[in-house]
């Protein structure tokens, strides 16, 4: 009697094990669609315009299917295609199983999978993709998902900031007018095929792997342990708040970290380095070489040559911008805008401003729906003094906020 029950325990352990093995390999087999495309046309170079979203991400004009019509979608060279399941969106897609994933905070989720079977970008057709079905509605956010490593991998990628164009072809293009061009060797994550490039914060600091993220607007952001365990000293800023947690993630969650101006940053392999360099830090967070960084240089990444080529625009770069040092939301559940974020020695927290404030009007224009707000967004983002009427508990006041470098050198 016990050998039988013995012999049925043994056979039901080897059936779910082998349902597990065989879930965990249609995972993988899900997640491994999402790295490949068909290119359609025969000629395989063009030139693609971009432009900014409100929240500053490159965005890219897409048709989907056979459809006439366009959809803006960020250009991220460090995730997966992504479509965007958003409560305005009017596109259908096929389903296609499911898969897990990687947030930008790190947590692993299980997402869906969608089929499509024809992307148009520029004049070139991509056929056979495969997209991650994510839940995403933040504040003025219009794009509809992201063109990741699952179609930019199969090109070369050289984006000109200053003339918003985005050349693309199969082999690198040597045509650089600065002969000062920075060349840096790159290592690829065959999983999810991202692109990285090893950095030190100082000379006696350790080698930190970051990832070459079109999806970040940071200079460089890392997990704030590097610098612990390297018992680094710089100049630094705490700022704090709360917000979604990246493209992508659905999450609201609070975050805080610091700013450190870097006396030396430098690029392991190349002897390139850059002095004076702000970068964030946040405990956990993932090490991500963006936008605020790479927009100094007309920027070609080749995952073939596993490339990264860098076109200084100038002779110097500054890295160090302007900043009201306050980040702000639209609460949808009572119509209303607070500051949701607040560093600190910045113009916003020397005035006392606090996070949860209301903000009712700015330069004069009245701030009472998501529409006027992203309007407001926009109407600032290049200007350096901003009036602001700010409500607190039952208390209305106007303050004069002057943008500041982060950091003074």
């Amino acid at each position: 009697m016990i050998k039988k029950g013995l012999k049925i325990f043994a056979i039901s352990f080897a059936v779910l094990l082998l349902l597990f093995i065989s879930f965990i390999y249609l995972m993988y087999s899900n997640f491994e669609k999402l790295g490949y495309a068909d290119i359609v046309n025969e000629n395989h170079n063009d030139t693609i315009p971009f432009y900014y979203s409100n929240s500053g991400h490159i965005l890219i004009d897409v048709s989907l299917e056979d459809d006439t019509a366009t959809y803006p979608f960020i250009l991220d060279s460090g995730a997966s295609n992504i479509i965007f399941n958003k409560e305005d969106s009017d596109i259908e897609l096929e389903n296609n199983g499911f898969s897990f994933g990687i947030g930008a905070s790190g947590n692993f989720f299980w997402s869906g999978i969608k089929k499509l079977n024809k992307l148009q970008l520029g004049n070139l057709s991509f056929e056979n993709i495969h997209l991650k079905s994510v839940d995403y509605n933040a504040d003025c956010f219009e794009a509809y998902g992201l063109i990741g490593t699952g179609i930019m991998r199969h090109l070369v990628w050289k984006i000109d900031f200053e003339n918003k164009i985005i050349i693309v072809s199969d082999e690198i293009k040597r045509d650089f007018k600065n002969q000062d061009v920075l060349k840096f060797k790159l290592s690829e994550n065959s999983f999810g095929h991202q692109l990285r490039l090893p950095l030190k914060l100082s000379d006696r600091g350790q080698k930190i792997s970051t990832l070459v993220d079109l999806g970040s607007n940071s200079n460089l952001s890392i997990d704030e342990d590097y610098i612990l365990a390297d018992s680094l000293s710089f100049d630094s800023k705490r700022f704090y708040g709360s917000g979604a947690s990246g493209l992508g993630d659905a999450v609201d969650e609070k975050f805080e970290g610091r700013l450190y101006l870097i006396d030396t940053l430098s690029f392991v392999g190349s002897g390139h380095s850059i002095n004076n360099f702000p970068i964030s830090a946040e405990y956990n967070s993932l090490n991500l070489l963006g936008l605020g960084f790479l927009k100094n240089y007309k920027t070609t990444i080749s995952w073939k040559d596993d490339l990264l080529l860098l076109e200084p625009y100038d002779s110097v770069q500054n890295f160090i911008g302007k900043t009201a040092g306050m980040g702000t939301r639209f609460v949808k559940q009572d119509k209303r805008i607070q500051i949701s974020s607040l560093t600190e020695g910045t113009p916003a927290s020397k005035l006392n401003l606090s996070l949860g404030d209301e903000i009712l009007a700015v330069n004069g224009l009245s701030v009472f729906n998501e529409d006027e707000y992203c309007d407001m967004l926009h109407t600032i983002s290049g200007i350096d003094t901003i009036l602001v009427e700010v409500k607190r508990h039952d208390t209305i006041s106007n303050v004069q906020i002057i943008k500041e470098p982060i950091f003074r050198k």
